[in-house]
């Protein structure tokens, strides 16, 4: 397997362990309390923070090259893995279908952690500068 895609995969289930941690907090307390958007709103830029560590991380360890091409392939196939991975999360644990689950793609509170997640598949473009 190439290094992009065992980056990428790499980066996708870092992201997703630590999604699953904060997401679930976010759903048992801060949900209940404030409300589904303002609960994402409040994970979003945390769950970003440790997007670009694990990105930072991943890149360290698995070098891809320093050139946009590979770059962006990162990013879309770990932004690809972490989508699956999720899909699989809402259709074992939370019991839903997979019509449900695309169908919450029409709500504002996943609307806007799928806008996060096209940032975090940016990650490792951005992070290009940084090594530099």
């Amino acid at each position: 397997m190439s290094s992009l895609f065992r980056a990428a995969f790499a980066y996708a289930a870092l992201t997703f362990a630590a999604g699953f941690v904060l997401g679930t907090l976010r759903t048992f307390l801060i949900a209940p309390l404030a409300g589904p958007v303002l609960a994402v709103a409040i994970e979003l830029p945390l769950m970003l923070a440790l997007s670009w560590i694990a990105c930072r991380f991943t890149l360290r360890r698995i070098p891809v090259e320093t050139a946009a091409p590979p770059r962006l392939a990162m990013g879309a196939v770990a932004l690809l893995i972490l989508l699956l991975l999720e899909a699989l999360l809402s259709l074992t644990l939370g019991g839903l279908t997979l019509a449900q689950h695309v169908a919450l793609y029409a709500t504002t509170p996943v609307l806007l952690g799928l806008a996060g997640q096209v940032i975090f598949a940016l990650f490792p473009l951005a992070q290009i500068r940084r090594e530099s």
